[in-house]
């Protein structure tokens, strides 16, 4: 996999891209195969709206790489545009972050802003409108997600929290019989 590769074509600079890819022996009685892959992405991204669909292609290219199945890859990449995207209209200053990782068959996305923060009321919790053109995103990702949080940061700002367990092709380099 080339995560470089993966970058430049996403026009993010390859120089805010740390990746880590690590092959990690799993100990006894874990239940995880002898070998299993590791992958973070961690990201500093201009808070404009072309960042959205950089960040969406770089996570897409990453775990289409690593053998995730392109319907799980399609859920991932809209659960992470999605709270992007919030991020973009919603916070304040001039980047946001986004970590992403792979581990143990799972994936989490991490999207940090510093932003107002939200208001103290539940949040994503009802159906929204199919037709509705916004405010969608946060019901997406709880439908899409296993499980999904929006914590407060302090002084200021929001970190939304989600993870999926994935599912796989065999073709990767995790393929199914590498991967729990």
């Amino acid at each position: 996999m080339n995560i470089e590769r993966a970058a430049r074509s996403a026009q993010l600079p390859v120089q805010a891209v740390p990746v880590a890819i690590n092959a990690v022996k799993a100990a006894e009685g874990t239940g995880l195969p002898s070998a299993y892959l590791r992958l973070a992405l961690a990201l500093a991204l201009p808070r404009e709206p072309a960042s959205v669909g950089k960040v969406r292609r770089l996570a897409d290219a990453a775990l289409s790489a690593l053998g995730v199945a392109a319907s799980c890859r399609a859920d991932v990449a809209l659960m992470l545009a999605e709270a992007c995207t919030n991020a973009v209209v919603h916070a304040a200053g001039a980047t946001f972050r986004v970590n992403l990782t792979v581990d143990r068959g799972r994936c989490v996305l991490e999207v940090f802003d510093d932003g107002l923060g939200l208001p103290d009321r539940p949040i994503g919790r009802g159906t929204a409108d199919g037709s509705a053109e916004t405010g969608r995103g946060m019901a997406l990702i709880r439908a899409l997600s296993d499980a999904a949080e929006w914590v407060q940061v302090r002084p200021r700002g929001l970190a939304v929290r989600m993870s999926k367990r994935l599912s796989w092709d065999t073709g990767g380099l995790a393929g199914r019989d590498r991967v729990a």
